[in-house]
């Protein structure tokens, strides 16, 4: 049986998750029903803004750029054009909680791609750290690099 404070940290990224699977980018019709052109098509990565609360359902999602765990650059509005995308916000890389929660994920991986939702880990890890634990636990995810913690910052 779970513990209540894993039921209530994995009740929490699951807030996190629905609140963002609508996504950003061109086509979020969530809210108004209409076209949003709020993440601009450049090839710089997105200035992104800091936040004092978590982004609203129907908010349109910040873009961002980052560098994965395998040297790749990964920009959050290109991932979307294949479909939704979960964003698993988590401290830091092999304690005991936030490993559980990213291999819950790992062993639900049939049912993401299912659902054509891609799976996003985000910390601020270097990527070697980020290498060795997606390694060492499998993840058939990218885990990205926020060292400076801007994208965190951004998502509230």
């Amino acid at each position: 049986m779970k513990r209540k404070s894993d039921i209530r940290s994995y009740l929490a990224v699951a807030s996190l998750v629905l609140a963002l699977m609508g996504g950003c980018g061109s086509r979020d019709t969530r809210s108004s029903g209409k076209e949003s052109d709020a993440v601009p098509s450049t090839s710089s990565a997105p200035a992104l803004p800091e936040r004092s609360g978590l982004i609203p359902v129907g908010e349109v999602a910040p873009d961002f750029e980052a560098t994965d765990h395998q040297g790749q650059r990964v920009r959050l509005s290109d991932v979307l054009k294949n479909g939704r995308v979960v964003l698993v916000f988590y401290p830091k890389d092999n304690t005991p909680v936030c490993t559980q929660q990213l291999c819950a994920l790992r062993d639900d991986w049939s049912k993401f791609q299912e659902r054509k939702v891609a799976v996003l880990g985000i910390n601020p890890a270097d990527k070697d750290s980020h290498a060795a634990f997606a390694a060492k636990h499998g993840f058939p995810f990218p885990v990205l690099v926020d060292q400076d913690s801007r994208i965190a910052s951004a998502y509230g």
